[in-house]
């Protein structure tokens, strides 16, 4: 794959994923969790080998998934 098809790729990968975090926003009255949703969303859609708690969490910049977790199973 080219750098222009990658960088390309890259531009609209940005752009759906503002998009939807655009549409999610009125889901989260808050802007932390709808800024870790969206991180989670990018995540997902990385290169990341392994999707699992540990993983995305060290991704996201996190000491640990506690966060995440949250997210996935607490979060109101």
């Amino acid at each position: 794959m080219s750098r222009t098809a990658i960088g390309s790729d890259a531009a609209g990968l940005d752009s759906g994923t503002r998009f939807c975090g655009e549409r999610l926003a009125p889901h989260f009255p808050r802007i932390e969790p709808r800024q870790r949703a969206l991180g989670y969303l990018r995540t997902l859609l990385s290169d990341v080998e392994r999707k699992n708690g540990w993983q995305m969490a060290e991704r996201l910049g996190d000491a640990n998934p506690s966060a995440v977790q949250h997210l996935l199973g607490r979060a109101a």
